[in-house]
């Protein structure tokens, strides 16, 4: 048995060892109704990588019963995908984030929803440079 938590431990120790993802997201529900039928979030991206953070990426997320609003002066386009798969993008205003920095964006969406259940589950990036 003890030999066996000693793998069990090097696996998990192992498997945490792995690169962290280039980018660390925060995300904070503002509040309903800033307009009829519409919320605002606030979501921080922290440059975790080793170059600046330019638009070579997209994060696939789920997000239910709120659908995202893209303006003309958004730095990041969302757009939903199916049902509550959206997507993330750069939008051509987007300014590089240099390493180790942080940026915070206001996001609308259509509809209401609480801090307690209306946020992003199962973010993940993919890059230009690793598409896998």
């Amino acid at each position: 048995m003890k030999k066996f938590f000693v793998f069990l431990l090097s696996v998990t120790l192992l498997s945490c060892a792995k690169d962290e993802a280039p980018i660390a997201c925060h995300w904070e529900f503002g509040r309903n109704d800033v307009e009829p039928n519409v919320a605002e979030a606030y979501l921080t991206i922290t440059n975790r990588s080793g170059k600046d953070l330019g638009k070579d990426w997209t994060v696939y997320y789920c997000l239910e019963a709120m659908t995202p609003i893209c303006r003309d002066s958004d730095e990041l386009c969302l757009s939903q995908i199916q049902g509550s798969y959206h997507c993330m993008r750069p939008s051509d205003r987007f300014r590089s984030i240099p390493i180790g920095s942080s940026r915070t964006y206001c996001l609308r969406f259509r509809g209401n929803g609480n801090r307690e259940n209306k946020h992003p589950e199962g973010m993940f990036i993919v890059t230009d440079e690793h598409p896998e």
